[in-house]
């Protein structure tokens, strides 16, 4: 688990041998440049990911094969990459040709066509277009409870999805119900301390906090927060929406002390974020990251810069949360 650099050695090792038997314009290569790709994203060597993902797309195109669900998987994983820098008009168009290729080839009732679904939804929901996302959802965990039954790790995904979607629309009974579901169904699969239980029970905390249930929430983020810490350390995405959740909700109990804990380090987290993001980002997609960065500190502690008017707790929530949830969950 983590071992990225033997990992990557190994590839390596396969792609120089495929290359040699097989040649560069053979579709196991392609396959291997796009494992590779995968293999740096995880590492965040987007520019690495990139163009790896780019040349096996290619590989597969001069081979005839844009129809295939080999081809359609390569452009989804290129759309994750590129969702994931903050590029949806490019992901949404890639999202939407792998769905169509899905569709063609392998009807609508196969997890990949989920797959697509699912990922769709996410790219609306952080863009803001929850009439979009939600029914893309509702028909993903339709497809994936028939194919895959209700205790599989992709079907608990969706519905954690769609519960985030809930908190945003208001629905925070809604939310409630299938948070809860999720746990259940995580914690058979996962056990307590596994980071994707963790998550979902910080999902339940945040329909709590944003239906005004405090003192509700706080024991879910807490107990997230500390499964997080153990199992992913503290500087890890995850870790981060923890840390502003909880310097939100101390901030509506008027904890303030408290809050600016959570806050400043989740402030110096942010930083070591900037710095490393530095190294793969546009200029355009650094540029947006850093004005992110500024608006959740606006709007976590906006008296800081005294501003005029001060933002509710759920709208400093909501803000940070829409920031993270795209580094989480998306299908490949």
């Amino acid at each position: 688990m983590g071992q990225y650099e033997k990992s990557e050695q190994y590839f390596l090792e396969a792609k120089a041998i495929a290359e040699i038997l097989q040649g560069k314009e053979s579709l196991n290569y392609a396959d291997l440049l796009n494992n590779i790709g995968l293999l740096d994203y995880d590492m965040g060597k987007y520019a690495n990911a990139e163009l790896l993902f780019l040349e096996a797309i290619a590989v597969v195109e001069r081979n005839l094969m844009e129809k295939t669900t080999q081809y359609a998987s390569m452009i989804s994983n290129l759309g994750m990459l590129y969702y994931s820098m903050g590029n949806y008009e490019k992901a949404e168009k890639l999202y939407l040709e792998a769905k169509a290729i899905r569709e063609k080839t392998l009807g609508h009732e196969h997890p990949e066509y989920a797959a697509s679904l699912n990922n769709l939804a996410i790219l609306y929901y952080v863009m803001g277009n929850y009439a979009k996302s939600e029914p893309l959802y509702l028909e993903a965990i339709a497809i994936r409870e028939k194919t895959l039954g209700k205790a599989h790790i992709d079907y608990a995904t969706n519905l954690g999805n769609l519960a985030i979607l809930y908190d945003a629309m208001g629905s925070f009974e809604k939310s409630e119900r299938i948070s809860l579901e999720v746990i259940e169904i995580l914690e058979k699969l996962l056990g307590k301390e596994h980071p994707h239980y963790a998550m979902n029970v910080n999902n339940l905390g945040m329909a709590y906090f944003y239906s005004g249930q405090y003192e509700k929430s706080e024991p879910f983020l807490l107990q997230a927060m500390d499964i997080l810490k153990k199992t992913l350390g503290g500087k890890h995405l995850d870790c981060l929406e923890g840390l502003n959740n909880l310097a939100g909700l101390y901030w509506a109990l008027g904890k303030l002390d408290t809050a600016q804990f959570y806050m400043s380090e989740a402030i110096e987290t942010h930083k070591k974020m900037l710095v490393k993001a530095s190294g793969h980002l546009s200029e355009k997609e650094l540029s947006a990251f850093i004005e992110q960065f500024g608006e959740a500190l606006d709007k976590c502690f906006p008296s800081l810069k005294c501003n005029k008017h001060l933002l509710t707790p759920t709208m400093t929530i909501h803000f940070l949360q829409r920031i993270f949830i795209k580094y989480r969950f998306t299908d490949r």
